[in-house]
């Protein structure tokens, strides 16, 4: 007869890490958010470990000063409440949604006036239905991805105990390659479609002659076009040539961004309000997620994780070569789990307890020549970290964050429901959310990829601009 009593004990004492991973995957399965999964599984897991003796109590008193000193003070950290203002304020302003607009009215007159109609038809049937004058903006698929991919830029930041704007400096090349392909894309087919309507003009034309050229409005065009590429030029101008904070760059951005909507009218007091709104909701909910990160990791190591962790560690990585088989494992494996995963999930649960594994990576020898003599002295800022990061220069951080970050924004793009999820999005009454379809998503990951391939080929796409400008 099975003796459990004597089992339980040695199970629960030499696996009780895995137990917590285990009970984490059975939370996220059953579809329970993830502040209240992590939070729980901490309190539970962390009172079994005190009742058993195989967490001392100092550790767990120890974490509410962990979490004002590590998050609530972290420098990186205060710069998400001024990002998603930044953002929300962004869209509501619609900046974004005009230079849409203008760039489809050069590419085709007459499709903008049609969506035009179309868009004062959606604002009867809200006023009629909802009761509300305003009409209410969907979101592009640029801006789905920008918040997320730079909420996730400062998380890997902080993880590789980098300052942001060095990280920003370093994602600045292969991020301007990337998003030039992607407007190439939409461009190249904004130009096909209107290449057809204008066929289709002229065979449908009934009069003598060929049909009267459409007009392009060139002052609407810069009109609209002007104020994004202004915002785009500040930031650089202040993160690239003064080498401003990028805390101070948000907050100089989010008042040129207010400067311009009052001067076009689009920033109502209660538009404002509604903005400062969304942004403290979504302050609270990422910083909710984030605590219970914290304490879930917390709780984590303490029953035994660094010694599950450096198994992992030493199992995967090879004692006298270039770790590059693990690398590209490892970057793999986090893009192919955004086909089940979250980006909060990898960002705050999957990629902290990965980070033994980077810090282990040693690509000195191959980063150092490439850089142009800048020494590790200037990674000194202290910054909070969920796990202990060690023995890495700064040329080895940067090119490992750069590529997580990559890694992670392929995840993005791959999960089903990526739709803007941090921010509150403002649908129309009676439809659902829905992304821009113009890039395929198979294109989309496909770019991403080769860009990551090129990042890890060719480490000065990453390393040569904060190599010029870092020192």
């Amino acid at each position: 007869m099975t003796n459990w009593s004597d089992i339980l004990p040695v199970l629960w004492f030499d696996n009780a890490p895995l137990w917590l991973l285990v009970a984490f995957l059975f939370l996220f399965v059953t579809g329970y958010p993830i502040a209240f999964s992590l939070g729980a599984l901490s309190l539970l897991f962390g009172w079994a470990g005190l009742e058993t003796g195989l967490i001392e109590t100092t550790v767990l008193s120890s974490i509410p000063d962990g979490i004002f000193s590590h998050i609530l003070f972290d420098p990186a950290l205060l710069c998400l409440p001024l990002l998603l203002f930044f953002t929300e304020l962004l869209v509501e302003s619609g900046q974004m949604e005009r230079a849409s607009f203008a760039i489809k009215g050069m590419m085709d007159p007459l499709k903008p006036e049609r969506e035009a109609t179309k868009k004062r038809k959606v604002g009867i049937q809200i006023k009629s239905r909802a009761g509300n004058r305003e009409v209410c903006g969907e979101r592009s698929i640029f801006m789905s991805i920008f918040l997320p991919g730079a909420v996730v830029s400062i998380f890997v930041a902080r993880l590789f105990d980098l300052p942001p704007e060095y990280l920003s400096v370093a994602l600045f090349v292969p991020t301007t390659v990337l998003f030039s392909f992607y407007m190439i894309n939409w461009l190249l087919e904004l130009w096909v479609l209107a290449n057809r309507r204008q066929a289709q003009r002229y065979a449908d034309w009934s009069g003598q002659g060929p049909p009267p050229p459409l007009s392009r409005n060139w002052g609407r065009f810069l009109r609209y076009l002007f104020p994004p590429v202004l915002l785009v030029v500040l930031a650089l101008t202040m993160v690239l040539h003064y080498k401003v904070s990028l805390f101070a760059t948000l907050a100089a951005l989010s008042l040129a961004l207010c400067c311009l909507a009052l001067l076009q009218g689009q920033l109502r007091p209660m538009r404002f309000l509604g903005v400062a709104n969304r942004a403290a909701v979504a302050t609270a909910n990422l910083g909710a997620m984030l605590l219970a990160a914290f304490c879930f990791h917390s709780v984590f190591l303490a029953l035994g994780g660094v010694a599950v962790m450096d198994q992992f560690s030493n199992l995967v990585m090879p004692s006298n070569h270039l770790p590059w088989l693990p690398l590209i494992l490892l970057l793999i494996g986090l893009a192919f789990l955004g086909l089940f995963f979250d980006w909060i999930i990898l960002t705050l649960v999957v990629l902290p307890m990965l980070m033994p594994v980077f810090s282990n990576m040693n690509f000195n020898s191959l980063l150092v020549p490439i850089w142009a003599g800048v020494t590790s002295q200037l990674a000194s800022i202290e910054a909070a970290k969920i796990l202990e990061i060690q023995g890495l220069i700064m040329q080895s951080k940067l090119w490992l964050a750069a590529l997580v970050w990559l890694a992670l924004i392929t995840a993005l793009v791959t999960y089903s429901r990526q739709s803007g999820e941090i921010v509150a999005k403002t649908l129309v009454y009676g439809k659902g959310a829905s992304l821009d379809n113009r890039i395929s998503m198979g294109l989309f990951v496909l770019l991403q990829l080769i860009g990551l391939t090129a990042a890890i080929i060719v480490p000065q796409v990453v390393l040569w601009l904060p190599s010029l400008l870092i020192g």
